[in-house]
């Protein structure tokens, strides 16, 4: 039984006519090759993406297309000089043969006219194509170790060059950026050979990757762990860390301290899919930036479980999660944790040098940035959804110190947790994070607030 292909979509048409004029035999494309309406062969076909892309002799990426109906290989040359159309004409004057120097060639009689061709090489930015805006593409990347990039431009990526049909882009205008390029030369190694240092930066180029995914669009809302999986199940399996739906076994404390841009409370999809501790709860851009490396440890993870939804795909969907964790904790009323909410908004946190001249200077940046003042309608929502009362736990602290210019100004003792709602069942559901405070309500925390024990789900 077979099918015309006429009767595919434009993008799948294009796919498969490149993968012909390369010489291939197989072509596989998400869109032909999974069940679309199985979530049982979709959650098998998830958990083997890595494999899949890692092990393809070439990914090609339709990134000029906003739609699979649209295609990419469309001719966008001009019609009457068959030449690009981002190319523009000067006309020049062919020299007369005959002339020896560059005085005569200028005084004689020319044998003609003509035109060269120039375009303007502006620097490319993959993130302005459709396909940098969708969740899917990034992980596809990623895993793959030859790059087909059919974009505005056509682009050609491997582990030892890149190569544009309008130049040459160097490694240092690398299309990926250094870290996900840093995680995609990762994939090619063994786990024995990993070092110390490079498992810091790997963990570091993946919070920076979950930012870069977390502002991309999806369809579907139970993707938002899937679609990601593959770059997970190969972080993992080059670390060695376990899982726990978005984090990481060995890191929990600081991975559970993500922040969201926006109000987290208020952009939680209306179906569950992951805890609340786990940033892939929320449909906002995320952040692991707030938790310095200055900042020491004020409570402890004691257990952490998560259930998959399949058990062949432990890096995809989940059914349940339970973080179990130690700390300082105190019920907090809610005019104080708004005040905390609004503060948190307002500025960068001093940078780990403690430098003011430095401070001043990010402070400066943010200011400039900032949108129109809030007026009273949105500092009325900063409450909206809140219980009465607000359960505090603090998870770090940090000295801070501010100096300038050598001398030392200011001493004080920061605060980071988490704030979180009792529900009635005994378990505890975030609501959000704080970093680098120094309220009066918080000073002495870590040894006057009584520990104590929740399970966050």
């Amino acid at each position: 039984m077979g099918f015309r292909t006429s009767e595919l979509p434009q993008s799948i048409q294009d796919g498969i006519r490149i993968t012909r004029e390369l010489g291939l035999k197989y072509l596989w494309t998400d869109a032909q090759c999974i069940l679309q309406d199985s979530d049982d062969d979709k959650g098998h076909e998830v958990s083997q993406m890595a494999k899949i892309y890692k092990n393809a002799y070439v990914t090609i990426c339709g990134a000029r297309a906003e739609k699979a109906e649209e295609g990419f290989l469309q001719d966008g040359r001009d019609e009457e000089t068959k030449l690009s159309k981002d190319l523009f004409a000067i006309p020049y004057r062919i020299p007369n043969k005959n002339a020896t120097e560059l005085k005569e060639a200028s005084s004689m009689e020319a044998d003609g006219f003509g035109k060269v061709w120039l375009r303007e090489e502006a620097k490319y930015d993959v993130h302005r194509e459709p396909s940098s805006r969708r969740a899917w593409t990034l992980q596809e990347r990623l895993l793959a170790p030859r790059f087909l990039h059919y974009g505005t431009r056509l682009i050609w990526q491997c582990s030892t060059m890149q190569r544009c049909d309008g130049g040459i882009l160097s490694r240092r205008n690398d299309l990926l950026g250094p870290a996900p390029t840093l995680i995609n030369r990762s994939f090619s190694r063994q786990s024995s050979n990993v070092t110390l240092s490079s498992l810091v930066k790997l963990f570091q180029a993946w919070y920076e990757t979950v930012n870069d995914y977390s502002k991309r669009e999806m369809t579907l809302s139970a993707d938002k762990l899937p679609a990601i999986a593959g770059i997970a199940g190969e972080v993992s399996r080059i670390s060695g860390v376990p899982y726990m739906a978005g984090l990481w076994k060995n890191n929990l404390l600081h991975d559970c301290m993500w922040t969201s841009t926006n109000k987290e409370r208020f952009n939680r999809p209306k179906t569950w899919r992951a805890p609340s501790w786990s940033w892939a709860s929320v449909d906002s851009p995320v952040s692991f930036s707030k938790v310095t490396v200055d900042a020491m440890e004020e409570a402890e993870v004691l257990d952490c479980e998560v259930e998959p939804r399949y058990s062949d795909a432990p890096f995809g969907e989940v059914k349940s999660g339970r973080l179990r964790i130690c700390g300082p904790l105190r019920t907090i009323p809610r005019e104080k944790i708004v005040e905390l909410l609004q503060n948190q908004g307002m500025a960068p946190a001093p940078p780990q040098s403690n430098d003011a001249a430095e401070w001043n200077a990010m402070l400066m940046a943010y200011f400039r940035t900032l949108p129109q003042t809030r007026g009273n309608d949105d500092k009325k929502t900063d409450d909206a959804n809140l219980p009465e009362d607000v359960h505090c736990m603090v998870t770090h602290s940090r000295g801070w110190k501010m100096k300038n210019f050598g001398e030392r100004r200011v001493e004080e003792m920061c605060y980071f947790g988490l704030l979180l709602e009792k529900k009635e069942n005994g378990y505890y559901e975030r609501l959000g994070s704080f970093d680098n405070e120094n309220r009066e309500w918080l000073k002495d925390s870590t040894y006057m607030w009584d520990r104590e024990t929740v399970t966050i789900v």
